[in-house]
């Protein structure tokens, strides 16, 4: 009887011990989620900020300036 007693506390002490693997595992990856998350809207940002201040310098690189008139002959 002892026996049984004994395997079925080290059942119950590798159940728990599996549980808490389990949910120190699922922090770990909701806060590697949360970094992912974060830093894939910052790059986004970043691209965004980039590609318009890209765009307004090959606009000002172009510009004509229009207010300079020419005079006929």
């Amino acid at each position: 009887m002892n026996n049984v007693v004994g395997a079925v506390k080290d059942m119950l002490l590798q159940l728990s011990w599996s549980r808490q693997n389990y949910v120190a595992d699922y922090y770990v990856v909701k806060n590697n989620n949360d970094s992912v998350q974060l830093w894939s809207l910052l790059l986004c940002a970043m691209i965004v900020v980039t590609s318009t201040l890209q765009i307004a310098f090959v606009r000002r690189l172009f510009h004509c300036p229009s207010h300079v008139t020419k005079e006929r002959a």
